[in-house]
């Protein structure tokens, strides 16, 4: 075996070290983008859940919004399931009926306060949270998780007036609309409006 001289042997180290120094700096840096991108996911989450709070909480313009359209459409849950047999039974028809029944809760009469502000504010808030998903400011599984029941039943209950808005303004629920295309919701026949 032959003997290194200290030069060489200095030289050897030298290279030993530079290899774990590059290979600790490769895994450094796999590391720091690790966190980075948890910190991310944990960030949308965390964006998708100020959504969350907005649409529970008791004091806010949209948790008012989502009580006040809640409510309504309790009171008529006895109509709602005589146009579904009517739905089924004579389509054209039964559209008809439930296009008039949500102008109606939308616009109110002399004996009612209509929905419409409260109708524009969910809208407006379903939106904004498409918006943000796609934008991956939010997380998209959590946005779901949370709102597909509540985006697919006001996209069921008043797609006809948003689609017949959109001769004003052709992005009207746009944002509410595209959300629910994510969910697994089917359209049920005759339903007024399409989702495709």
């Amino acid at each position: 075996m032959s003997k290194l001289m200290p030069a060489e042997m200095v030289k050897r180290a030298t290279s030993w070290i530079d290899l774990i120094a590059k290979v600790g700096a490769i895994f450094g840096v796999l590391f720091a983008v690790q966190q980075y991108l948890a910190r991310q996911a944990d960030a949308r989450t965390e964006r998708s859940l100020e959504y969350v709070r907005l649409y529970v909480d008791g004091g806010g313009e949209v948790a008012a919004a989502r009580r006040a359209v809640t409510q309504k459409m309790t009171e008529i849950s006895p109509f709602l399931r005589r146009f579904q047999k009517d739905l089924e039974a004579n389509a054209d028809g039964a559209a008809h009926v439930w296009h008039r029944t949500t102008k109606g809760l939308l616009h109110g009469s002399e004996d009612a306060a209509g929905l419409l502000s409260h109708h524009l504010v969910l809208v407006e808030f379903f939106g904004a949270l498409e918006v943000c998903v796609a934008a991956r400011i939010c997380d998209d599984a959590a946005a779901l998780a949370f709102f597909a029941g509540p985006a697919t039943a006001h996209w069921a209950s008043f797609c006809s007036t948003i689609l017949e808005a959109r001769d004003l303004a052709p992005d009207w629920g746009l944002g509410l609309q595209n959300f629910v295309e994510r969910t697994d919701w089917q359209r049920p026949p005759g339903l007024p409006c399409k989702v495709e």
